[in-house]
């Protein structure tokens, strides 16, 4: 299904790249903003752009909880210790 942003779509896409290019926002907050207004216009869950929008959005936010995990296992002031070999 084609999807055009409206005006108001297209100032508030503005208004978050200002954001994002500030660093107010990270980028991932404007693709899953984009992917929620396809989906909310009549765009299938399973499109590829939608289904690209949102695995954008949602792998900076993985990357960042396995990278606490991660500092957590190493780093013994937090009361975890690595796992015996």
């Amino acid at each position: 299904m084609p999807f055009a942003l409206n005006e108001t779509q297209m100032l508030a896409l503005a208004s978050l790249r200002s954001q994002a290019a500030s660093n107010a926002i990270e980028y991932w907050q404007i693709y899953k903003w984009l992917a929620e207004e396809m989906m909310s216009n009549g765009v299938a869950r399973s499109d590829p752009t939608v289904l690209w929008l949102r695995g954008a959005a949602e792998a900076p936010r993985e990357q960042l909880r396995i990278t606490k995990l991660h500092a957590h296992r190493v780093n013994p002031q937090c009361g975890l210790t690595p796992r015996s070999s």
